[in-house]
């Protein structure tokens, strides 16, 4: 338990590196090849009966039961395994690593991977697994699972855009400032913003850079913006003065396309 771990990975690793020979459960059929090749020896096949039920485990281990019950681990609860048991986890990817490239020495076919599964959307279980922080201005809440569909009204609610890098932001800040209104909607002033590009766009990354304020997506019309704020705002706790936050009575739409973002987008 006193050992750190990188010592204890780089332990693991030597141990690993010595075995003559190292199979995988998942791979049964080239791991029997390998072992083969590695002994020198013809390996007597098994009852096929045998053979059969061993097969129909393996096979039921790696894509569930007949019934198609396999057993779900959730990604995000899968990492929090993977954050505690570090050394296990790199210790695995090596043995598999190593298998892979001892087959490849043997002239062995190497089985491609199965393409990952996309998991079941649980918000509950997304919740259950995130973190909560706390700032200066008071401690974090969990959010609330909320019964579809939720109503939203633009001219006394906002939707803020929380940008996180590389989890395909860009395309989805794109698609907010182009939404449009309901067949059936009454309403008077257009949903779709409002957005004037500069005439020659700066790419990063395969997409265009996004310029602060460059849509405009507004509650009102231009000339209806109601200058009142909401009962008890003054005692909203906000850095600065109210008054900085002026741009939240005209806009419903707060991202880095629309009233700017403290920072940029992302880290430099």
């Amino acid at each position: 338990s006193n050992c750190p771990p990188a010592r204890l990975f780089g332990l693991a690793r030597q141990a690993l590196l010595r075995l003559s020979f190292i199979g995988l459960h998942s791979e049964p059929n080239v791991s029997r090849v390998l072992l083969q090749r590695t002994l020198g020896i013809a390996l007597t096949r098994a009852d096929p009966e045998l053979a059969k039920a061993f097969d129909a485990q393996v096979d039921t281990e790696a894509h569930g039961d007949a019934e198609g019950q396999a057993d779900h681990v959730e990604p995000y609860l899968l990492r929090r395994w993977r954050d505690a048991n570090s050394v296990d986890d790199e210790l695995f990817k090596m043995a598999v690593s190593v298998f892979r490239s001892r087959l490849r020495a043997a002239r062995i076919p190497v089985p491609r991977a199965a393409p990952p599964q996309e998991p079941a959307y649980r918000p509950a279980a997304q919740l259950g697994a995130s973190r909560i922080f706390g700032t200066a201005y008071g401690d974090g809440v969990r959010a609330e699972i909320l019964s579809l569909p939720v109503s939203w009204h633009r001219y006394s609610e906002s939707i803020v855009f929380l940008h996180i890098a590389k989890c395909g932001g860009t395309s989805f800040n794109k698609r907010l400032v182009q939404l449009i209104d309901h067949p059936s909607s009454s309403e008077t002033v257009p949903l779709r913003c409002s957005c004037n590009p500069p005439p020659h766009q700066k790419f990063h990354n395969g997409h265009t850079v996004v310029v602060p304020k460059a849509c405009l997506c507004l509650r009102y019309r231009l000339g209806q913006l109601r200058k009142a704020w909401a009962p008890g705002a003054h005692r909203a706790k906000v850095p600065g003065v109210l008054a900085d936050w002026a741009f939240l009575q005209r806009q419903w739409l707060i991202s880095p396309e629309t009233t700017g973002w403290l920072g940029g987008v992302h880290a430099p």
